[in-house]
Order: C-alpha cells, then sequence, then structure tokens
C-alpha cells in the first residue's frame, strides 16, 4: 500500500508540473488535462492498475528481509470454531465447520539466499520461501496495528516505563 501512495502521489506532481508547463508556455491544454480532479482520478486509476496486477513482482523485488524483522503470514485453517482473528470465514457445503484465514505474526531469526528462518511468539521455527506470496514484510501502518494488537506476545512493542 505504501508503494501505491508513493506512485499515485508522483503521477499528481508529474501532473501538475506538465499542467502548469503548458499553461505557462500557452500551448493548448487538452480538455480531460484541464481538469485537475478529472485527471487525478484517471491517475489514480491507472495507477492502482498497474500496481494491482504487478503487486507480487513489485513486493518479491523490494522486500529484503532482515534479522529482527517481523513478518505477517496469513494462513488457511479449518474448525468449528473459527477465533476472533479469523478472516474471510466460509462455511464448508454442509455446515459442519469453517474454512478461514488467520494473520500470524512472525520474527525473522536468519535469512540465506531464498529461505527466511521466522520464529513464532511460542518459540516454534519454521522455514519460509522469500517469494511465498502468503508471508509479507510489515509496513507502517501494519507495524501501529500489531502494536495494539500483539503487543502482549512481543516484548519489544511493550513500552517501559
Amino acid at each position: 500500500m505504501d508503494a501505491f501512495m508513493i506512485a499515485i502521489l508522483m503521477v499528481w506532481v508529474l501532473y501538475w508540473v506538465l499542467y502548469c508547463m503548458f499553461s505557462v508556455a500557452g500551448v493548448h491544454v487538452p480538455a480531460f488535462l484541464s481538469s485537475p480532479t478529472l485527471m487525478w482520478i484517471g491517475a489514480s486509476l491507472i495507477t492502482f492498475y498497474i500496481l494491482y496486477k504487478f503487486q507480487k513482482l513489485i513486493r518479491n523485488r523490494l522486500e529484503t528481509y532482515h534479522i529482527g524483522d517481523h513478518v505477517v503470514y496469513r494462513t488457511v485453517k479449518h474448525s468449528n470454531h473459527p477465533g476472533p482473528r479469523a478472516e474471510d470465514i466460509w462455511a464448508s457445503p454442509r455446515g459442519e465447520g469453517y474454512t478461514y484465514a488467520v494473520k500470524k505474526l512472525w520474527t525473522v531469526i536468519s535469512v540465506s539466499g531464498n529461505k527466511v528462518e521466522v520464529i513464532t511468539n511460542r518459540g516454534k521455527h519454521h522455514f519460509l520461501d522469500v517469494s511465498d506470496p502468503s508471508m509479507h514484510k510489515v509496513g507502517i501502518i501494519e507495524n501501529l496495528i500489531i502494536r495494539l494488537k500483539w503487543h502482549k506476545h512481543f516484548p519489544e512493542h511493550q513500552q517501559t516505563g
């Protein structure tokens, strides 16, 4: 999401610079470019479409994992009673259970090539591929949410003093 916002801002700034250059130079600005609102909406939609289509490629190339980084792993579970953190809940065809996704917060403890070793809050170790689409690095906004939700599990999120 951070890359999306940066891309939209870059497109808006580029549009505004071009618009001002054309206006100062006295060049006729086409009708669809003369309305900043329409152009900004169009630029936003184009940017969203491009980033949506290539988000996996962008994420895998931009993300590098370091020791101590927090990652969120989205895992699919099946049970009769989904927990409070369950997302995308689907009832089974006969109603005997539910399928749902849960986000797990893990900490990176080693990185080697395409593999990342993570540790859960209860001490379990997992080896994951860097290109795993279920795993992503914690972003700025998500970090704030994690501080509120999971501060009991990770001491570095607790406030001291």
